[in-house]
């Protein structure tokens, strides 16, 4: 098991990062100062990539022909794009090591307040073997407040064949803050560790920024990091 380790915590990381409610539909009205005066009206931006917490899925999809560009933690490039209304695809790579990794998700099931997902993420890693993370993933509530809770797998083989594997529970929950903000929270529970991060998404028109901190715990230690991430996307709809 010593020897798997390199390629188990290189898939936590790139998975985790360097690894209900109503819609928010809110309006202001100015008092009126004479018979003519307007009525000013605030406005929510629609989050363009509710298909995902910080890294992990939730069980929401891109629709066909939907499409997001990301760079996370400012080395890691991911592209995404929704093949039909059920079912994606995406692939990822990092500048910092010679590793490519691929992401289909299908969706099994979704109304109006759950959606359930599948998927794999698979590593290409020189030098580690092959490995990565199957799961399934249910998020109930809307598209501005939910819960997303799954299993999940590592599975993997380094070069010297010998086969690994650990389960993971994924937890995760999103909550509208205003017009352009939403909490998010991020955490796996593993063998012997966890990993626990939250933060916040700033919502605009073309791009969502993640900015967010990380704790690892791996049995007495923690080690600290940041969620930094921008994604492009297509304009976000407006909501009146």
């Amino acid at each position: 098991m010593r020897r798997s380790l390199p390629l188990l915590a290189l898939v936590f990381i790139l998975v985790g990062g360097p690894f209900a409610g109503p819609a928010l539909a809110q309006s202001t009205a100015s008092e009126p100062q004479s018979a003519g005066a307007l009525t000013s009206v605030e406005t929510a931006t629609e989050d363009a990539v509710a298909s995902k917490l910080f890294y992990a899925p939730t069980g929401r999809m891109l629709k066909r022909g939907e499409v997001y560009v990301a760079i996370d933690a400012f080395t890691i490039g991911v592209v995404r794009v929704g093949v039909t209304d059920r079912f994606s695809i995406g692939v990822g790579r990092p500048l910092w090591a010679n590793t490519t990794w691929i992401t289909p998700k299908f969706q099994i099931y979704e109304d109006d307040h759950t959606a359930i997902a599948t998927g794999v993420l698979h590593v290409f890693a020189a030098g580690f073997g092959m490995g990565g993370v199957g799961y399934s993933v249910a998020t109930i509530g809307s598209r501005d407040n939910a819960f997303t809770g799954g299993m999940g797998w590592f599975y993997g083989k380094d070069d010297d064949g010998l086969h690994v594997g650990m389960p993971v529970v994924i937890v995760g929950a999103e909550h509208r803050m205003g017009n352009r903000w939403k909490l998010i929270t991020e955490n796996y529970v593993f063998k012997d560790g966890a990993m626990l991060s939250a933060g916040g998404r700033l919502l605009r028109r073309n791009v969502s920024i993640e900015l967010g901190g990380v704790f690892v715990l791996v049995g007495n230690t923690a080690v600290p990091g940041m969620v930094v991430n921008f994604v492009f996307h297509p304009a976000a709809a407006r909501k009146n």
